[in-house]
């Protein structure tokens, strides 16, 4: 199980970093502004989602469904991140 754990962990970690990569790409078209504020000040992000839905809703659900597969993989390999 920790070896199908780790390749789900690696599989998410690649989704969810190009579901970001493609989620900063549309802010880079909609404004330079808007980019440089999804990749640096918190919660903009989620501001700038909620305005472009219809744009940002594809990237913002690779990125989604990559975190739940990575953290799948995590708690398959048996990791314990609370006690």
């Amino acid at each position: 199980m920790t070896a199908i754990g780790h390749i789900l962990v690696v599989l998410g970690l690649t989704a969810a970093l190009a579901g970001e990569a493609m989620f900063l790409t549309v802010a880079f078209k909609r404004s330079l502004g808007w980019f440089f504020g999804c990749l640096f000040v918190p919660l903009v992000d989620i501001v700038f989602l909620a305005l472009n839905f219809r744009l940002t809703a594809k990237p913002f659900g690779i990125a989604l469904l990559g975190v739940v597969v990575a953290g799948l993989g995590d708690y398959l390999t048996g990791n314990v991140w609370f006690s």
